[in-house]
């Protein structure tokens, strides 16, 4: 079969896949983090495992397919 056009061919430059970064002053947004303090025992105590958070969604699941 023969082509009805000719495909353009793929430039091998890699600095084109290049990102600079950070990107978002280019958006016009702050690229600022802020850290946080580390948690207390009390708050490592009463937060949720993964376990946890699993069972808690599969049942959310099951309760949204059961309807």
């Amino acid at each position: 079969m023969k082509k009805r056009y000719d495909l353009p061919q793929e430039e091998d430059d890699s600095e084109k896949n290049l990102v600079n970064e950070p990107m978002a002053p280019v958006y016009g947004m702050e690229a600022e983090t802020d850290t946080l303090p580390a948690l207390t025992q009390e708050q490592l105590a009463e937060c949720m495992t993964g376990e946890e958070f699993l069972e808690h969604w599969c049942k959310c699941i099951e309760r949204l397919f059961d309807k």
